[in-house]
């Protein structure tokens, strides 16, 4: 290695000036990419050397993504970061030289690491989306939907992802506990302020075509809680209920109580497919609460799962109708069922029902599980 202190002032010059001009050569060639004016490029990488090509005819579509109010970028399914607009650049806080040609796991928050390498194995066959946290360039961090397609670039199999942020909206609802939106019992949102949110969500899940649910679920046997242990217990049964339900769903998700026994969910990202994996996610933490709760009696979650369809969009209270109507079906198998099962029922059957007086009694209420 040559000792700096041993080359000519005149060598010190030369190499300093070959530098900077290396240096404007990247920022033309960066400046040019972003524009649409490359059409291709060398990449020399542990690969090889290899070609990425940047079709003319792409020019619109790089338009369109820089115009997004959304965080976008075109990763490898390794997490190599190949394109990305100027707002994901924002979100990270950093300039767009540092986001591109580096990994995206340099972004992400230790803790959610694996979730990452699990949302790019599934993205390799279909879209997926979760919450996660991503680490800004200023040390800061940032809690985002990190949506992810597979995709085909001129035979090359790449990932598109969309980052959405999510700080306004957790803005928005410290601002809703100020304007009475809140249910004081759960601490979660009430009927207006769900439906305040819930709208915009759709609005949103519209835009980037991505797939919703609305969930609608209902403590079983409040009516025999409240009038056999009192409304104290009953409060109590409510209380658990909200923390089951923030223990089964994400944080991104809009968790709310409606009033009485009846709470709601609306999950982004999530499609149809997932209503079984979350529907024993729900069960498990149901049997959690009951294992510890030393109570005399089961809670019980009623629950009806409808998708958003992007395609033929309907308003917020439409698809709550249609979500409530497909829990009553659910709570009336239940009691279908336990009546062929010779189960006594306490969870809030069809009213045309006759009870059984032993559904009265402490120890059989709301006994049957969520389904």
């Amino acid at each position: 290695m040559v000792d700096r202190r041993s080359k000519t002032k005149q060598q010190l010059w030369t190499e300093n000036k070959e530098l900077w001009a290396r240096l404007a050569e990247f920022e033309e060639t960066m400046r040019a990419i972003r524009s649409g004016e490359v059409d291709a490029f060398f990449v020399n990488d542990a690969k090889g050397h290899r070609v990425v090509t940047l079709e003319g005819g792409d020019s619109a579509y790089r338009v369109l993504v820089e115009a997004m109010n959304e965080g976008a970028a075109l990763i490898e399914e390794n997490g190599l970061v190949l394109f990305c607009n100027k707002r994901l650049a924002t979100l990270l806080n950093a300039n767009l030289e540092s986001v591109m040609g580096a990994s995206l796991f340099c972004f992400v928050a230790p803790a959610d690491t694996g979730k990452v390498k699990t949302l790019l194995n599934q993205a390799r066959i279909d879209a997926c989306a979760s919450d996660i946290s991503l680490l800004c360039q200023d040390g800061t961090s940032r809690t985002v939907l990190l949506s992810l397609s597979p995709m085909s670039i001129h035979g090359s199999s790449r990932i598109g992802i969309v980052v959405t942020d999510l700080t306004e909206r957790h803005k928005a609802e410290e601002e809703l506990r100020s304007l009475s939106l809140i249910d004081e019992l759960t601490g979660l949102l009430n009927r207006r302020g769900f439906l305040t949110i819930a709208q915009r969500t759709l609005n949103l899940a519209q835009r980037l075509e991505g797939p919703l649910l609305l969930v609608f679920a209902d403590l079983d046997g409040m009516k025999a809680i409240n009038d056999t242990l009192g409304h104290c217990e009953g409060d109590r049964a409510l209380i658990d209920a909200a923390e089951i339900l923030k223990k089964t769903y994400r944080d991104s998700d809009i968790i709310a109580r409606l009033g009485g026994d009846e709470f709601t969910v609306l999950a982004m990202g999530t499609s149809i497919q997932d209503a079984g994996v979350l529907a024993r996610r729900l069960q498990s933490e149901i049997d959690a609460q009951n294992r510890r709760g030393r109570r005399s009696y089961q809670l019980s979650i009623s629950v009806g799962v409808v998708p958003y369809d992007t395609k033929a969009p309907l308003p917020i209270v439409d698809l709550m109708a249609r979500a409530d109507a497909a829990m009553y079906d659910n709570k009336r198998r239940k009691y279908e069922n336990a009546l062929r099962d010779g189960r006594a029922w306490a969870a809030g059957g069809p009213s045309s029902a006759r009870r059984s007086e032993s559904s009265t009694r402490p120890g059989s209420l709301a006994a049957l599980r969520a389904g």
